[in-house]
């Protein structure tokens, strides 16, 4: 799911040359996640709750710029949680998500 929404038809001219850096380290995070996935099956399900409790949050809100953000802002959460050594681009924590996210409403 994650790797869809990230590439697909299109997705260069979407994504743009200045996140192009972030979408490389995005991927690298999926591989480091997938390498150590075995190691702790249970951390990772909790950890993608997670996720999935911001995800759900980030679609209700309407379409726009900072919805946008938001979404890059969920793949650097991504990173935190599942691959900190493939460095995030700015502090993120759920917390800051979800202040995001209401600051939107």
């Amino acid at each position: 799911m994650q790797l869809r929404s990230l590439v697909r038809v299109g997705f260069v001219s979407e994504t743009g040359a200045g996140r192009m850096p972030d979408l490389v380290r995005y991927l690298r995070g999926m591989a480091r996640r997938l390498d150590r996935l075995p190691g702790d099956v249970v951390r990772d399900r909790n950890a993608m709750l997670r996720v999935h409790d911001v995800l759900t949050e980030w679609a209700a809100l309407p379409a726009g710029p900072g919805k946008a953000e938001i979404r890059w802002m969920v793949e650097e959460l991504r990173l935190s949680l599942f691959a900190q050594d493939v460095k995030t681009r700015y502090p993120v924590s759920e917390k800051r998500l979800y202040r995001a996210i209401d600051d939107l409403r």
